[in-house]
């Protein structure tokens, strides 16, 4: 090992140039405790960069239970998952409504280079198909309640009838249809709306 001229064998320490790195280290903390230079405050975080390490952190998480306790896995290998099938997913969790699977599959899509095209071309077909879906079971609720509402009048309470009923105490109503059983719906509805 070199010596300096002192004698003393060189440390990493004694060999560099600052002052700082001269003296020991409990003297630098003495000094810096009373040091008159004051250390600028870290600028402020903004809220965009906030929202997207919450946003990253409820990713990580959701991604780690997912591949170790659902054993999910692939969306990095075309051979496993193509990019028309995350693309699909993709739709798929945007009419879930949880922003964290969204981002997920975004941040997929994303790593793998999916062209933007390719993703609105399945997304655009995994929405109508959900769309489809919905009017279908609009169109089988719309019927059921056709049923209902045109029961014949000598039919109403008739037991085994299905009918609509509209309760004007416990255990006691009257059985409605057509114009009356629309009234009665549409009041529900309307209710409903302005909770």
């Amino acid at each position: 090992m070199k010596r300096n001229r002192n004698k003393q064998p060189l440390t990493p320490e004694s060999t560099m140039d600052s002052l700082g790195a001269r003296i020991p280290a409990a003297q630098r903390l003495r000094f810096a405790a009373i040091s008159n230079k004051r250390v600028p405050p870290p600028p402020p975080i903004h809220s965009d960069d906030i929202a997207v390490e919450t946003l990253a952190t409820a990713m990580k998480a959701k991604m780690a239970f997912s591949r170790t306790k659902k054993g999910r896995r692939g969306w990095d290998n075309p051979l496993e998952c193509s990019g028309e099938r995350l693309a699909i997913l993709f739709a798929e969790s945007l009419a879930k409504g949880d922003p964290v699977d969204t981002a997920n599959y975004a941040a997929m899509l994303h790593a793998r280079g999916i062209a933007h095209r390719l993703i609105a071309e399945q997304a655009l077909r995994a929405l109508l198909r959900g769309s489809r879906e919905l009017c279908k079971a609009d169109t089988v609720n719309a019927d059921r309640y056709l049923k209902l509402r045109d029961v014949p009048a000598d039919q109403l309470g008739t037991p085994g009838a299905p009918c609509i009923s509209m309760p004007t105490g416990f255990k006691t109503g009257h059985h409605i249809n057509g114009a009356e059983a629309d009234q009665a719906v549409d009041s529900l509805l309307h209710t409903r709306a302005e909770a």
